[in-house]
């Protein structure tokens, strides 16, 4: 059993989910459109690198 694995490169807007969240939607749909089966993202790709004081604006509730 072969799978295609695929690695994102980005740089993600720092504190700004909805447009990383937009990076994300359209490299998984590239990578889709290459026959990847699994896409790795960077760890903090949602929210950047050093939020410290953002971390209130950019943490997710369980109910979302």
């Amino acid at each position: 059993m072969r799978v295609k694995i695929g690695l994102a490169q980005m740089y993600p807007k720092l504190g700004d989910v909805q447009a990383n969240l937009e990076t994300h939607l359209t490299m998984i749909a590239d990578a889709c459109e290459q026959g990847v089966e699994l896409l790795i993202f960077p760890e903090l790709s949602m929210t950047g690198y050093q939020v410290q004081d953002l971390v209130p604006e950019v943490a997710m509730l369980a109910s979302n």
